[in-house]
């Protein structure tokens, strides 16, 4: 396609495409677009040098009119529901359309003939000049969903997650829309989801399909939870699932590399070749061309075994060699100094080695930046992974820094390897969180507190904070309540917001006093803190306190009340980058998060009470 306007190739699609989108989004007829282009001619077909083009601006004129008519037919249109427009064609005797006063068989139908055939989708052009607030009205209109799918895909190959996440939340708002044909959306969601790094809203997507969905949508929520299940090696509640999948929708072929993929990450090889055998020919005997590919992965499996996966694991992500390096990683050594005064640890200092390590690898590989929510994605993680084995080769003290695991980290997550998560995320977490322990100890600052201010100490924080971050959609348990009580203990200003995740798990386990505990040490703390404060009182029969902390807080965030006393809340509109304070959203995250435990403890009705 022709980026540049001046070329003698002819109009740039792109500029015209985005004039198209301008005027669907404006709600401008066709004619109305064509007459604006015709009155700036030179700029949107411009004389090119040579030819036959270059004096005659009338066959300019048609031609573009001609391609500007031909996007047109293809525009999703706001006015009609986002279906494309219908163009009334002037028959063959007919006065052209052009304005020639010519009929139409002898002016514009042989230029229309002779254009090449433009099959674009154009919805990327018109959402980019479409206010976000309206992209909602895409769902249920009459737009045709492969459009959406093919963008929402281009997104995620361009790293944009947030914006293919904003487009398709509206399509599953409703219950009816867990439907065969919105899988692709759906999927397309989830990994949109996996990309932002958010498993809460990925499983609460997950439960929904499952409880709401047809067979098709519920077979294929319980094949991605089947994923989840295997990566944490919880196999019994995996096959288990599987088997429920398989029953619902037999026919699916996405089975197949669940089952052979599982069988291995299990280690159950021989099993998973026979399995790979018996999909490969049932496949292959569908005889349909998307599914070739899927075949042949089958029939390598079944020849070769684990070797196949193994090559797959490393060559395609390079993620093998990082299992293979992890596995081998060198004892921890204290390798930082720290300058203990008045309760505070200072900085992380590198000793001298560690530093001329860290100099040679910073000479190499690109820095991320440890402030929550940061853009940390790499362009190419295999690559750059590669390089990081090699320098770990090199220096291996480096495995005793906070930088250089976190960067394996980030770069680990960029890796579509199933089981990297257990298999070599969180056993480099576990590293950081004991490399910290360490250097406290070795620097007699184990109860001192380890200040965000201090940038250097920002890494080995951030690294404590990924890691009870992975699970904080899973069930409380009394290791994961101490991850949280050592990080504000050593970071007591929360830079992190660690302080609301905790006061839930208090909740959720019914430490009531340790809630109000929490509360005192920071009062007049953000809404959430404040209710769950409120809570807390009445949990422990403190009635009066805890109707007036409710109704303070009420008074100043009305909205969270709203939102936990309704039955049914519309999911708002979420800013990935952030929520309003007291807002709508903030007040849906909050009761899909407390509502819950609100409802167990029996405080709704109370609430509800004291509501005026």
């Amino acid at each position: 396609m022709n980026s540049n306007p001046n070329s003698p190739l002819g109009p740039d699609l792109f500029v015209l495409a985005d004039q198209c989108s301008r005027s669907a989004v404006n709600r401008e007829t066709l004619d109305q677009l064509l007459s604006r282009l015709d009155g700036d001619l030179d700029t949107f077909f411009p004389p090119p040098a040579h030819g036959e083009l270059r004096n005659d601006p009338d066959l300019r004129r048609r031609l573009l009119r001609a391609m500007v008519r031909a996007l047109w037919k293809q525009m999703p249109q706001p006015a009609h529901h986002y279906a494309p427009p219908k163009l009334a064609e002037p028959g063959r005797n007919d006065r052209c359309h052009c304005g020639s006063g010519k009929k139409h068989k002898v002016c514009c139908q042989p230029l229309e003939r002779n254009l090449p055939v433009f099959n674009l989708n154009l919805l990327p052009s018109l959402l980019a000049v479409l206010p976000r607030k309206s992209w909602k009205e895409l769902a249920g209109s009459r737009i045709d969903p492969a459009m959406v799918e093919d963008t929402v895909r281009q997104w995620l190959d361009d790293g944009q997650p947030e914006s293919a996440a904003a487009l398709l939340e509206p399509w599953f708002v409703e219950e009816s829309a867990f439907v065969a044909r919105h899988e692709y959306l759906f999927d397309a969601l989830l990994d949109a989801y996996s990309d932002l790094g958010n498993p809460r809203k990925k499983a609460k997507l997950l439960d929904r399909a499952q409880e709401h969905g047809d067979r098709t949508l519920r077979s294929a929520a319980m094949q991605r939870k089947v994923s989840i299940l295997a990566d944490r090696g919880k196999f019994d509640e995996a096959w288990q699932l599987f088997r429920k999948a398989q029953k619902l929708d037999p026919d699916s072929h996405t089975l197949s590399h669940l089952e052979v993929t599982t069988l291995m990450v299990e280690g159950r090889e021989d099993e998973a070749r026979t399995r790979a055998d018996f999909w490969a020919r049932r496949l292959a005997r569908r005889r349909q061309p998307e599914l070739e590919s899927l075949v042949d992965f089958l029939r390598d499996v079944a020849r070769h075994g684990a070797g196949v996966l193994g090559e797959a694991f490393a060559t395609q992500t390079g993620a093998g060699d990082l299992l293979a390096a992890v596995g081998k990683a060198p004892p921890l050594v204290s390798m930082y100094a720290l300058d203990p005064v008045d309760g505070d640890a200072g900085p992380l200092t590198p000793k001298p080695r560690l530093k001329r390590a860290l100099r040679a690898w910073r000479e190499e590989i690109e820095p991320v930046d440890f402030f929550p929510g940061a853009d940390r994605s790499r362009a190419n993680p295999s690559e750059e992974l590669n390089h990081m084995l090699a320098l770990l080769d090199n220096f291996p003290e480096l495995w005793s820094s906070f930088e250089v695991l976190g960067e394996l980290v980030y770069t680990a997550r960029e890796m579509d390897a199933p089981g990297i998560e257990d298999t070599v995320i969180v056993p480099l977490l576990d590293r950081a969180a004991s490399l910290l322990d360490l250097v406290l100890s070795d620097n007699k600052a184990q109860a001192c507190r380890l200040e965000w201010g201090h940038l250097d100490n920002r890494p080995a924080l951030d690294l404590l904070g990924w890691r009870i971050g992975l699970e904080l959609d899973r069930p409380a348990t009394p290791e994961h309540i101490e991850r949280l009580e050592r990080l504000l203990q050593l970071n007591p200003h929360d830079n992190q917001g660690m302080r609301t995740p905790l006061s839930r798990r208090y909740l959720e386990a019914d430490r009531f006093e340790a809630v109000l505990t929490l509360s005192a040490k920071y009062p007049n703390d953000f809404p959430e803190m404040q209710y769950n404060h409120a809570l807390a009182l009445f949990a422990l029969g403190r009635t009066d306190e805890a109707g007036q902390a409710l109704q303070e807080v009420a008074a100043q965030y009305p909205k969270i009340l709203d939102a936990l006393l309704k039955t049914r809340v519309r999911r708002p509109d979420i800013d990935p980058r952030g929520v309003r304070l007291g807002g709508d959203d903030q007040a849906w995250i909050y009761r899909e998060e407390h509502r819950p435990i609100w409802q167990r403890l029996g405080a709704l009705k109370w609430a509800r009470g004291l509501k005026p």
